[in-house]
């Protein structure tokens, strides 16, 4: 069998891929890849995450919590 190469670099990765470029659990990547929660495309029984749009949209919710929790300290 011939041994998958990856290109680190290319926006849309395996979850296992992701999981090791991101940092992020396979579990947390494979459950958001079902709910929607996290931005993937599927080709037949491979899920592809788009890494970049991920760490985008986790950019903007740590952003909105520290935003919240901000907020809340202030009042």
């Amino acid at each position: 069998m011939k041994k998958r190469l990856t290109d680190d670099s290319a926006p849309f990765q395996r979850i296992d891929d992701a999981a090791r470029i991101t940092g992020l659990p396979r579990g947390y990547l494979r459950d958001g890849a079902k709910t929607g929660d996290v931005p993937c495309v599927w080709h037949g029984r491979t899920c592809l995450v788009n890494v970049p749009a991920l760490l985008r949209k986790l950019d903007e919710e740590d952003a909105a919590r520290d935003a919240q929790l901000g907020a809340g300290t202030m009042g």
